[in-house]
């Protein structure tokens, strides 16, 4: 099973279609801009997810990386004010 919002890129070059880099900028768009569904990954690997993919990869959302970019902005603002 590879948790696509969690896993680390190693685990994520295992995906079909998916190389060292690209895992790189899937977890860079994870950490930065919200958790991947099915139909985001199909777009970033340019194939669709067959049924096998469908059946190890898991889209459960990672809350700690939205959690934790909301808090620290709202430091942010908070010390700058």
């Amino acid at each position: 099973m590879i948790r696509v919002d969690f896993d680390p890129p190693q685990a994520l070059a295992a995906i079909s279609g998916v190389g060292p880099k690209l895992a790189q900028d899937i977890i860079y768009l994870r950490e930065t801009a919200s958790n991947l569904e099915p139909e985001n990954l199909e777009v970033l690997i340019k194939l669709p997810l067959g049924e096998r993919e469908s059946h190890w990869l898991d889209f459960a959302s990672n809350q700690s990386p939205v959690a934790e970019s909301t808090a620290s902005e709202k430091e942010k603002v908070t010390t700058d004010s």
